[in-house]
């Protein structure tokens, strides 16, 4: 689009210069016509003509290019049927053809250019007898200019069609630039919304629970209560890091790179608060976890962690199964509580985070819940 609307003044500046030549062509053939004795009267219509011509083009040759040729082409022949001294053909024609050839109509350019050309060889070599002028140069000479001014028109066709091309191109790549931007936004904003809800989401509920634990029993087992307390106390510092972290994320998205990556270690804190609650809890182990990658195993361990958070926020279980299984080429973890899920059960934020953090990875979650069995799986590829 850019490109079209930069080459479109300067093609009308060089319409302005061919109309100009052109009528300075015309007028020195007229004082010449008129210095030699014997030739035909100058008139007002020789004058006039290539002005005319010109105000055609200049008028109508943007919009109706086919049109405004067709118009000077028929002016120019009536010119010369009226038996008007000559004042030149070709030249008077160029502007004409290379316009509408620059805009996008060579063909009717060359059909209109060739078809006045052989009208006037015709009209020469029949009804004047001018034979042996007409096959000379002159019929060369206005045939190159035609041909030439085609040329040009047509070189100015693929400029602007190329700058057109161009523009487009760039939009499109600003356009594609634009929704880069955006996604990778959209990416970090999921990303620091799932660093909220796992982490400080995690932490607050095991704090609560944890102070119900502590102000149960704070009268009848002191060691129990200073115990839930300091759980509160570790789990609190975790969550003022967790804070920290993600207002480094939100200053500058770079800085998270270098944050600490959730190991499958950091479950245990879950699993205990569970255990503390009394919930019983069974971890199993298998393969060798250490090989998975950094990236796998943040992600199933946000998971278990994410899935004992849903047990203590929404399940009466009384007991709660997790396995970390490493196969070859993929790591297998689920977490099955015996608390099952209401009828009208759906996923919420929690869920969503689970499977998009697994997607990061390639891996997927698949959920099952049923009245009294509820459980989270999932399944990442890894390197062996």
């Amino acid at each position: 689009m850019r490109g079209r609307a930069a080459a479109a003044p300067q093609a009308r500046w060089l319409t302005i210069a061919l109309v100009a030549a052109g009528t300075i062509f015309t007028a020195i053939n007229l004082v010449s016509v008129s210095a030699r004795p014997g030739d035909l009267p100058i008139t007002w219509a020789a004058w006039l003509l290539a002005p005319g011509m010109g105000a055609v083009l200049l008028l109508a040759g943007r919009r109706w290019p086919v049109a405004a040729l067709v118009i000077s082409a028929a002016l120019l022949f009536g010119y010369y049927a009226t038996g008007r001294p000559p004042i030149g053909f070709a030249i008077l024609l160029v502007p004409a053809v290379v316009n509408a050839a620059e805009r996008g109509r060579v063909r009717a350019a060359a059909i209109v250019g060739a078809g006045l050309l052989l009208v006037a060889f015709g009209v020469r070599l029949f009804a004047l007898g001018q034979g042996s002028q007409i096959l000379g140069n002159q019929l060369l000479t206005d045939a190159a200019v035609l041909v030439g001014g085609l040329a040009v028109g047509d070189a100015l066709l693929f400029r602007n069609r190329w700058h057109a091309e161009l523009g487009r191109r760039i939009a499109l790549e600003r356009t594609v630039h634009e929704r880069e931007v955006e996604a990778r936004v959209e990416a970090e904003r999921r990303g620091v919304s799932r660093d909220i809800h796992d982490g400080m989401g995690h932490a607050l509920v095991i704090i609560a629970q944890q102070a119900s634990i502590a102000r149960a029993v704070l009268g009848t087992d002191g060691e129990r209560a200073r115990a839930a307390l300091d759980m509160i106390r570790s789990v609190a510092r975790g969550a003022r890091r967790d804070v920290d972290q993600v207002v480094a994320i939100l200053r500058s998205p770079l800085e998270r790179s270098r944050l600490p990556v959730p190991r499958f270690a950091d479950v245990e804190v879950a699993i205990e608060a569970l255990r503390e609650a009394g919930t019983e809890v069974s971890l199993t182990r298998s393969g060798e976890l250490g090989s998975v990658g950094a990236l796998v195993e943040a992600s199933a361990t946000r998971l278990v962690q994410e899935a004992l958070t849903n047990v203590q926020r929404h399940s009466r279980a009384r007991r709660v199964d997790i396995a970390i299984v490493r196969e070859p080429g993929r790591l297998r973890v689920g977490v099955v509580d015996d608390g099952g899920a209401a009828a009208d059960w759906q996923p919420g934020s929690g869920i969503t985070g689970m499977r998009e953090r697994a997607i990061l990875v390639n891996g997927e979650v698949t959920i099952s819940a049923e009245p009294d069995r509820f459980e989270v799986a999932a399944s990442y590829p890894c390197e062996d």
